[in-house]
């Protein structure tokens, strides 16, 4: 179970709805979002009828990815908001046919080597902030004793 996450029924009726629109809106199956999300038909069915208030993280993500869902988008919906969908961030095609080969290399989700907001990164992957500090503290603890 997250932590944090609504036990009000409401709010898993609502994500509920907003599960079974995103599926009917792209013409998916539960099977379809199952598959994808590497999660049973079950367990969609489940969250469809809006039952149960609590899962485990791994179906969580698992249901953001059958619904190409960012990263905490179930947690958004649960707290009354929307969940942002993956393809809000794709990037409209050019035409380039007069332009010369130009290879663009995409930006990392987290910059490499910079310093990590464990705010921005708790959000992405829908964790609490506080357990994200730890797990930085902690990598940071192993590189300082590697470099004795």
């Amino acid at each position: 179970m997250l932590r944090g996450m609504p036990t009000d029924p409401a709010a898993w009726q609502r994500l509920a709805q907003h599960v079974v629109d995103r599926r009917g809106s792209r013409g998916w199956t539960q099977a379809d979002v199952a598959e994808r999300g590497g999660i049973s038909k079950d367990r969609i069915q489940e969250i469809e009828k809006g039952v149960l208030t609590s899962y485990r993280p791994t179906t969580i993500g698992g249901l953001e990815r059958g619904l190409e869902w960012e990263a905490g988008s179930v947690r958004d919906v649960l707290n009354g908001g929307a969940a942002t969908p993956l393809e809000q961030y794709a990037i409209a095609p050019q035409d380039n046919s007069s332009a010369t080969s130009v290879t663009e290399t995409p930006e990392p989700a987290i910059p490499v080597g910079a310093g990590i907001d464990p705010e921005d990164l708790a959000h992405r992957a829908g964790l609490n902030p506080e357990e994200v500090r730890e797990v930085l503290a902690f990598i940071e603890g192993i590189k300082a004793r590697g470099t004795r």
